[in-house]
Formats: C-alpha cells, structure tokens, sequence
C-alpha cells in the first residue's frame, strides 16, 4: 500500500524485510496500527485498498481494533474498498465512504454484533455486507447509491433497513436470516420487507431458500419482482415446494430458473410426490412456467420429488429452449436410468433440450 502513495511517512519506504521483522517483535495491535499511518487516508494515487483484522501472523485482533478515521480523510482515486470483518464506529463509516469520489466496488463484513452500516455515494456500483458470525443483536444497514448495479447481503439478524435512490439496481444476491421469529417484534419484519420492496426492480435475482422461508413465516407479503428474468434459488434445502410456488408467482416475466443445491425433506409430501392442495394450485404452477426458456437444476440427486418437478416443468412451460440436470458428484453411476427416463419424458416445447451432466 505504501509503495503507492507519495505522501507515506518514513516507515513505509522502509525495506519489505526490516519491516516484517519489526512488526513481528510488536504486539499486534500496535503492529496494525503502525501499518495503518493517518497519511493512508490521504493517500491521492491510492486505487484498490483491502483492510483485515485477521494479520498474517493469524492472530485475530478485533476485538482490539477499531478502525479509525481521521477527519481529513480523502481518497481521491479509490475505487475498491474491501473491509474485511470491520469494527468502526458510525460517523468513521459514513466519513471514510462519503470522501471515496469515485470509489466502485465496496465490500465489508462485520465479526461483532450491534454493526451500524451506513454509506451514501453516487458512483458506487458494487456494494457487499455480510455478517460472519451469528450475533443476538440490532444490526442496521442505511444505503444511498444511485448508481448502484449489484447487491450482495448475507447477514443475520438486521434491525433496521433503509434503501434510498436503488432504481439503477440489475442485480441482487440475497441471504437474509434471523435467528428466532418469535424472538423479534414488528421492526425485524419491516426490515426484511423494506429490502424485498427496494430490489423489486432488479433483472437478475439470487436468493436463499432460508430467506424465502423466513418471508413464509410472516405475514407481510413478497413484493411483486415484475422485471425478474433471471432468478436462482441457493440453498434449495433449506425451503420447500410453497416456497418455490411463492416466489414465481411473484416474477411472472422469469425466463431462466436456477434451483441449487437439490430439494430437501421439505419438498416431499411423505409419499415421495410434490403435494398440491388443490387442482387450482396446480394450474397455477403450470401457468407460471408458460414463459420460462431456460431451467438447470444443479447438484441433482435424482430423488422422485426432483424428477417430478422436472417433469411438470416439461410438460408445462411451452417456450422452454433447455433443461440442464447437473447430476451431483458421487450419484452419476446410480442414475443412469434415471437419464434415460428423463430422456424420454413428453415435452410441451418441441424445441426443448435436454442435457444431463
């Protein structure tokens, strides 16, 4: 970092070695801090910057350090900012990010419970949060990007959720859980809804069958993701077929359906069959799937509850151009019949591969 930065003082210029063998005789918070100098964050030629709290010597030091923020702080030129399991405090956040003026691509992680993450910056266009660990706290996340294209959430346990200025938004990658939904009162929920509705403009959809249970259990529903194309379903275990029905309700102009990770317990009626409730819940499925082109299962098993929704899937969507079964490794010998069988079964589009692999 230092070699970058004319302005550094005099320990960066120091040789690599003389260096490593004075910060190994440190404790290491003062190790990390003397590799932090107040000059970094004026540092004008400074383009990508990566900060982790774990060293290279493998201590783990956060809960040692904060990261602190001068108040002259200005990146001119910065445009990756990585912060990897982050401990700072809110006005640090919003300073260092609000004076990156062309800064791109932002990820951070938070290890400590009771984050607050707030960031406004027109040029950002690549925005990550996660939270590594499992906390029982009041996380909050405030986000004002107008030229933001990707969004990428894993946390636990959020709060709070504030999208202001997302319209540009193409893409999300959402896994958003909590612990207990007994445990959390009506704020948990809205935060949950408050970043369904902000990314219901969005093309390209990843999202968590664990996020798709939680919006199951309460009673707000899922907004209408009427731009979704392409949507892929992580995780398919950990939700079940309701789940599945619930969210393709919900993008009726889907063309391309990604389901990883095979079908759980979930998915079984107990009789090895997708269970309908009604003939009227089955015509819906099927209607949903009239305009998809494109549907892969990844991590296929071959059990009777995935070959039966391949097979609904093939009889139903009638502009369908593929169906890529990606047979998980270690079954592919035990499922030669079974690809066969998948061969061979009827087609509502004429023009539709099959391809297992």
């Amino acid at each position: 970092m230092g070699r970058q930065c004319s302005g550094m003082d005099n320990f960066s210029r120091l040789p690599d070695e003389l260096v490593l063998r004075i910060i190994s005789l440190l404790p290491m918070k003062d190790a990390v801090l003397l590799l932090l100098p107040p000059s970094l964050f004026t540092c004008e030629t400074l383009v990508v910057l990566k900060l982790s709290v774990y060293s290279e010597f493998g201590q783990d030091v956060s809960d040692e350090l904060s990261l602190k923020v001068p108040a002259n702080v200005c990146l001119p030129s910065l445009k990756v900012l990585h912060l990897v399991d982050s401990t700072f405090s809110d006005d640090c956040c919003k300073r260092l990010f609000s004076n990156c003026p062309v800064l791109e691509d932002l990820k951070c992680s938070f290890k400590e419970s009771n984050w607050k993450f707030i960031v406004c910056n027109p040029t950002l266009k690549r925005l990550t949060i996660t939270s590594t660990e499992y906390h029982d706290g009041r996380s909050e996340i405030v986000v004002n990007t107008p030229g933001l294209d990707y969004l990428e959430l894993s946390v636990w346990d959020v709060y709070s959720c504030t999208f202001l200025n997302v319209q540009a938004l193409a893409k999300a990658n959402i896994h958003f859980l909590y612990n207990e939904w007994e445990d959390y009162d009506k704020t948990y929920i809205n935060a949950l809804a408050n970043l369904m509705k902000a990314i219901s403009n969005i093309q390209t959809l990843r999202i968590s069958g664990s996020t798709l249970y939680e919006f199951s259990c309460i009673d707000i529903p899922i907004p209408r993701f009427n731009n979704v194309t392409h949507l892929t379903i992580a995780s398919c275990k950990e939700c079940g077929f309701p789940e599945l029905q619930y969210i393709l309700a919900c993008c009726e102009s889907l063309e391309t359906l990604v389901l990883e990770d095979g079908l759980g317990c979930q998915w079984d009626s107990g009789e090895g069959t997708i269970s309908w409730s009604s003939s009227q819940e089955e015509d819906e499925f099927i209607r949903l799937s009239f305009c998809m082109k494109k549907i892969v299962f990844l991590w296929f098993e071959g059990s009777e509850v995935e070959i039966e929704l391949a097979k609904y899937f093939l009889q139903s969507a009638e502009v369908l151009e593929s169906m890529e079964i990606h047979i998980k490794a270690g079954y592919q010998d035990q499922l030669e019949i079974t690809k066969e069988e998948l061969q061979r079964l009827p087609r509502a589009s004429n023009e539709c591969i099959v391809d297992i692999v």
